[in-house]
């Protein structure tokens, strides 16, 4: 769906034979050629954020305030690899040169990547900045934007919230919205709190066999009764 815009759009006809064909695989190599990156960077931002919370769980474990570099490499940046890599039941050992490579390594690499393919973009390409230019800026940007919007909406409506009707109609004024629940399976015997997770403060995120909360408070302040508390 993402490649009809382009697909429809850029039509070239080849000089020598006359035919007409759409410039569909340049133009999405083009656009997404570095859209791995930044799925990378969505990764590396999650382990970057579960060291944080893990280290500021340890400061108030430890009644410590303020910030200390040293106290968080010791107890933050390693955080991720000890809890969900080195647990003792995989079959490799990740030291600690991984943390090297998610936290200093990566970084310098995508901001290198990045900033090349923008310049090489805005000195060799004429008219970079030309909406309708399959090899300019604005494009990418264009459709980068467009794919996040997507995923924006479709994050809150479909699967953070439940779109319901209050009155049985699919008008859209008529919806409303209740948190959808997710149920974790916390391993026996785990030694990080649930809360420590992504998300993990929600209460609508829950470990399997425990309850969902009867009430929530809806976007305008309201408390409304969760629809599926007595099913849970």
């Amino acid at each position: 769906m993402f490649g009809l815009p382009s697909a429809a759009l850029w039509i070239l006809v080849d000089a020598d034979t006359g035919v007409a064909f759409p410039q569909f695989l340049e133009v999405q190599d083009h656009i997404w050629g570095y859209g791995l990156m930044f799925s990378g960077l969505f990764i590396a931002y999650s382990i970057w954020k579960y060291g944080w919370n893990r280290y500021r769980v340890w400061q108030d474990e430890n009644d410590i305030t303020g910030f200390s570099f040293r106290d968080y490499l010791d107890n933050g940046v390693s955080s991720f690899r000890d809890d969900f890599i080195n647990t003792g039941d995989n079959d490799w050992w990740i030291g600690k040169w991984w943390d090297y490579i998610m936290y200093l390594g990566f970084p310098i690499m995508f901001g290198v990547l990045i900033l090349s393919y923008f310049s090489d973009l805005i000195l060799n390409v004429s008219n970079p900045w030309d909406p309708t230019n399959a090899d300019g800026i604005t494009i990418i940007l264009l459709f980068w934007g467009i794919t996040a919007g997507l995923f924006i909406s479709m994050n809150k409506y479909i699967l953070v919230n439940r779109v319901l009707s209050m009155n049985g109609t699919i008008w859209p004024p008529s919806w409303d919205l209740e948190p959808r629940p997710l149920y974790r399976n916390v391993p026996v015997g785990a030694e990080v709190s649930i809360d420590t997770l992504p998300g993990g403060e929600d209460p609508f995120i829950i470990e399997v066999g425990e309850s969902l909360p009867e009430t929530f408070v809806n976007e305008y302040g309201e408390t409304q009764t969760h629809t599926l508390h007595a099913q849970s």
